[in-house]
């Protein structure tokens, strides 16, 4: 997974290209260890942004070197519009509705890992995740 660094002043990256605040996933980025994790073919509406995402899972029977192993559940979040007030609202609601599911469904009190998937430079909004996140 490649993606800018992020958290800059917005000076040092004012005409930076939003895409360029985006990841890159390249095949086997993501490993995951179970035999049934086919998708098949993805709705292009329903997998409009995830899909670079989920077509970059394999199945772990590869046998690869890894620069980083997580063997810890992990939430991965693309802030799109990281600014905006309205949409880091839903951001943040989907990442709770994640943790209930991931909380109702383990019994285990396994801390989760947020993973930020973006590379956005430095914004009002990064203090609430910080605080939230702690």
């Amino acid at each position: 997974i490649r993606v800018s660094n992020g958290g800059e002043e917005i000076s040092y990256v004012r005409n930076r290209k939003g895409k360029d605040e985006m990841p890159i996933f390249s095949s086997g980025a993501v490993l995951v260890n179970d035999k049934n994790c086919e998708f098949g073919e993805l709705d292009p509406i329903q997998f409009k942004y995830p899909e670079k995402f989920i077509r970059s899972i394999t199945d772990g029977k590869q046998n690869r070197e890894c620069s980083t192993v997580v063997e810890k559940t992990a939430l991965f979040i693309t802030r799109y519009e990281y600014a905006n007030l309205y949409h880091t609202f839903t951001d943040l609601y989907n990442m709770f509705l994640a943790m209930k599911i991931h909380a109702d469904e383990n019994s285990s009190l396994e801390p989760v890992r947020v993973v930020f998937l973006d590379g956005h430079s430095k914004s009002h909004m990064d203090d609430l995740w910080r605080k939230l996140l702690k």
